[in-house]
Formats: C-alpha cells, sequence, structure tokens
C-alpha cells in the first residue's frame, strides 16, 4: 500500500459519513500503529535513529504519512486532494429512465 492510500483510508469513513474539511483539518486526528498517519500539527519517523529533530510541522489541511517500509521517510499530500478523491470514487450512480418498449 502506498502513502498516499494510506492517508485515503484514513479519512474515508470521516468523509463518506459527512465530516466536512474544516472539521477534519481542527481535529488533528493521528493513527500510531504499524504506520503514522497525522493531521496538522507534527510528524515524527518511526525510527529513533534520526532523532526528534527529523519531525515535521503539518500545514492546516496537510496530511502526514511514514509507513512501516520506508520508517525514515516522511510523505506529506494535501487534505483537500485527498477529501476530493474520496468523493470522487464514491459518489452516487445517476439514476436512469429505463425504457419499456
Amino acid at each position: 500500500m502506498t502513502a498516499y492510500d494510506e492517508a485515503k483510508n484514513f479519512i474515508k469513513n470521516y468523509v463518506l459519513r459527512g465530516d466536512s474539511m474544516d472539521s477534519l483539518a481542527d481535529s488533528s486526528m493521528g493513527s500510531y500503529s504499524d504506520s503514522r498517519v497525522q493531521i496538522n500539527g507534527y510528524i515524527y519517523p518511526l525510527t529513533e535513529s534520526v532523532g526528534v529533530n527529523a519531525c515535521i510541522k503539518l500545514k492546516r489541511f496537510e496530511v502526514g504519512v511514514v509507513l512501516k517500509s520506508t520508517p525514515t521517510i516522511i510523505d506529506r499530500f494535501s487534505l483537500k486532494q485527498l477529501f476530493n478523491d474520496i468523493l470522487n470514487e464514491h459518489k452516487p450512480q445517476k439514476a436512469q429512465q429505463l425504457f419499456l418498449f
């Protein structure tokens, strides 16, 4: 799984239930399991060898991801782009009128 997919999976349920982009940005949520995902605030690498100075301050509409496979690399993505990608993927299908004859 790529870092972009990890970030999308992290916010997907919140977007689909109707949370706004502002509420996600204000939440400063994070997940610190096998990989790390953080919405704004600070994110740290998975390895301790790089030190505390390796943390990155994320902007308000930024999502940071650190994958287990690349513990020293912090990827950053736009919350707006992730949000819009999820909405576009799960856009309800337009109803079609079926013809009887």
